[in-house]
């Protein structure tokens, strides 16, 4: 178990070591940044696609077949 216990240990410091090792390197951010940059331009393009489908004055979408009653 105390074997174990040391692999464990080592292998924490090692990962802890890893990760602050990321959180101080540029590249890295800029790589998260550029991400949530990507991210964001694509759900602002879904949105206004989402917004600009063509409805009538009834609010029905386009798809329904023309009729010359209303519901």
């Amino acid at each position: 178990m105390k074997h174990w216990a040391h692999h464990l240990r080592d292998d924490l410091i090692r990962f802890e070591l890893a990760v602050s090792g990321l959180i101080r390197n540029r590249h890295f951010w800029i790589g998260v940044f550029a991400t949530l940059l990507f991210i964001g331009l694509i759900a602002m393009l879904v949105l206004w696609v989402w917004r600009t489908v063509p409805r009538t004055e009834d609010g029905f979408d386009l798809m329904y077949p023309y009729m010359h009653y209303r519901l």
